[in-house]
């Protein structure tokens, strides 16, 4: 994504090894069994839902396939992510909540953070406990849940040479 490739690099599905096959079938399962019989809820926005989801996400992975190990990530490649990605990507609004979390809250930060912002919020990133991305997902169609929820919200926007970070304090 940011380096060159080699030909010998590129992962063809044929060429998949059991682990990645199994951190497919991991994403697979968890929308299948998590995700799918929810949809009608995460659908008409119930939050809490859509929090627990990410919450179990977390904890079987899903949220941190881009983080360095460096910052208790899992450090694995783009191959991984993409397979993460594309079985979660049938999943409707909970696929904008789960790519909005990766690819607006924590890839930002993976390439553009400094150390100190790395070492500050990529370990609770991994470990999912920043569910303001969450808000972030839905600020098109919600505002109010953001403004006013429980919660304090960071919103993270990066581009090549700062990372801006917004704080609004609930109520």
């Amino acid at each position: 994504l940011i380096e060159e490739t080699t030909p010998d690099s590129i992962q063809i599905p044929e060429n998949f090894d059991s682990e990645l096959k199994m951190f497919a079938k991991t994403a697979r399962d968890f929308v299948e069994k998590e995700v799918d019989p929810l949809t009608d809820e995460i659908e008409n926005q119930n939050f809490e839902i859509v929090k627990e989801l990410m919450r179990k996400a977390g904890e079987k992975g899903l949220l941190m396939v881009d983080i360095p190990e460096k910052y208790e990530g899992m450090g694995l490649n783009k191959t991984s992510s993409t397979l993460v990605a594309e079985e979660i990507a049938r999943a409707g609004s909970f696929a904008v909540t789960q790519g909005a979390h990766t690819g607006i809250g924590t890839l930002p930060i993976v390439f553009f953070g400094t150390e100190e912002q790395k070492k500050k919020y990529l370990p609770k990133e991994s470990r999912f406990y920043i569910r303001k991305i969450i808000a972030l997902a839905f600020l098109g169609s919600d505002e109010q849940f953001l403004l006013h929820s429980e919660y304090e919200h960071l919103l993270n926007r990066a581009n090549a040479y700062s990372i801006a970070t917004v704080k609004l304090s609930s109520g």
